[in-house]
């Protein structure tokens, strides 16, 4: 059942990315799960493939992470760049990874590729130094993360003059909601097979007792990934049931397929259920998650799941969207056309598989 109780928007979480960073078979997303995370894939670096226009060229990052790199100064002044966030995927964060420079930039932020918009394609702005080095630009202007549609990034020198290199990482996850894609089946329906890629892989659903007992789902694991975390994100209801893991699709197996199991409740908000099962980080296999109610009235719940990428910045992002960026998941659904800008004055002026590499469906 996906009757939902809309779980509370309005606790700040324990940590913030800018802290912790300075540390689908019958559902099919669009792009495919990673063979490796190893690297962070490159959407577009000025110094191999040319300068960013004043207009947005358009590229195509992955899942996972895909970083945009260049360089503004005064002959150059305006760098942008647009890209589509698909169906089953979100915009995570946009993570400043590297700055070299005296000054500052301006990073603007659009719905379509007219950078020169006002509200509300004009969704924000914000100013980058070297003191916003692993802070997310989503969180710092308010708009993320970023459901799907098309997306426009125009990067600005400020002041006018000063010579500045950047990069900024991109961060792209799937996402499986039981209100927009569907109920997760129960028994003795298998599993349902989410594709998960690197970084952030976000599940949200129900459970009632007696109703809607159980939600069961598979993934895997690919060669040279692991399943590092799995954090419950979010959860409103009463009592506490159980979350149980397997390797493989029999979500009423015994050991040594079933590895364990451990109870939702609220009390556990923020805590990584491989940890408190003791079985994690997983490795390369296919595994299932089943959520059971069998006592309690309707519990809602969402979790994180990551699959790690490379550095301290995708290290921290996996506990950081459990912690912080998970809980405004729900407005990244309604995409880019619900997209709200906030109080701003508008411009006056790889791993395969993975990232920028990942294949398309």
């Amino acid at each position: 059942m996906v009757d939902r109780i809309r779980c509370s928007r309005g606790v700040r979480p324990v940590a913030t990315l800018a802290a912790l960073s300075l540390m689908l078979s019958s559902v099919v997303f669009s792009r495919s799960a990673s063979a490796a995370c190893a690297i962070p894939a490159t959407a577009h670096d000025e110094s191999a493939s040319g300068d960013l226009p004043d207009q947005p060229l358009a590229l195509d990052p992955g899942l996972g992470e895909s970083r945009v790199k260049g360089s503004i100064s005064a002959g150059d002044q305006f760098d942008s760049a647009s890209f589509t966030i698909e169906p089953g995927e979100q915009l995570d964060a946009v993570i400043l990874a590297q700055y070299v420079g005296a000054g500052s930039i301006a990073v603007r932020f659009f719905t379509g590729t007219d950078v020169a918009a006002p509200p509300p394609a004009f969704l924000g702005t914000t100013g980058l130094g070297p003191a916003q080095i692993g802070a997310d630009s989503l969180e710092l202007v308010g708009i993320g993360p970023l459901g799907p549609g098309l997306y426009s990034i125009s990067i600005v020198d400020n002041p006018v003059g000063a010579a500045q290199q950047y990069a900024l990482a991109l961060h792209i996850g799937t996402v499986y909601d039981e209100t927009v894609d569907g109920d997760l089946p129960s028994k003795p329906t298998p599993p349902l097979a989410l594709q998960f890629g690197c970084g952030s892989n976000h599940v949200l659903g129900s459970v009632t007792a007696n109703v809607d007992n159980f939600d069961n789902f598979s993934f895997t694991i690919e060669p040279d990934t692991e399943l590092g975390s799995v954090i419950l994100a979010e959860y409103a209801g009463t009592g506490s049931n159980a979350v149980r893991f397997f390797t493989g699709t029999d979500t009423g197996a015994d050991p040594p397929a079933f590895l364990g199991e451990t109870d939702m409740s609220a009390a556990r908000i923020g805590a990584d259920y491989l940890e408190l099962i003791g079985i994690g980080p997983l490795g390369p296999d296919v595994y299932s998650m089943s959520i059971v109610n069998t006592f309690s009235p309707a519990q809602q719940y969402h979790f994180v799941l990551s699959v790690p990428e490379p550095g301290p910045v995708g290290a921290a992002l996996g506990v950081a969207f459990g912690l912080g960026a998970a809980s405004r998941v729900r407005r990244a659904r309604r995409g880019a056309s619900a997209a709200s800008a906030p109080a701003a004055v508008p411009p006056s002026v790889s791993a395969p598989g993975c990232g920028a590499n990942a294949p398309r469906r």
